[in-house]
């Protein structure tokens, strides 16, 4: 099992944002310093999401440069689609322009 530590983190906020805060942590009764933290860590995971999409779209681009391999859009949605239907549609065709 692993641990985790925690580390203390200052942060500022404008005085109206932080009453919101305060308000809020209040309602849900729950430390304010806990919400922030989960949105602090929905934001991270939320970001490195992104970095890895953005990696594997870059890695596509860089494939289909390479290669001229490619599915056409529409027919590739139209097959996903289909899928959760009664009557699926054939795969649709890899295309290459080179």
């Amino acid at each position: 099992m692993t641990t985790s530590t925690t580390s203390p983190m200052s942060l500022k906020l404008p005085s109206d944002a932080r009453e919101r805060l305060r308000i809020i942590a209040a309602q849900k009764k729950r430390p304010a310093h806990a919400l922030v933290r989960e949105v602090v860590m929905k934001y991270i995971e939320f970001e490195e999401e992104q970095a890895r999409r953005n990696c594997e779209a870059d890695e596509a681009w860089k494939h289909y440069q390479d290669t001229g391999v490619y599915y056409d859009g529409d027919e590739t949605i139209a097959w996903l689609r289909a899928l959760s239907t009664d009557a699926p549609l054939p795969k649709p065709q890899v295309r290459c322009e080179k």
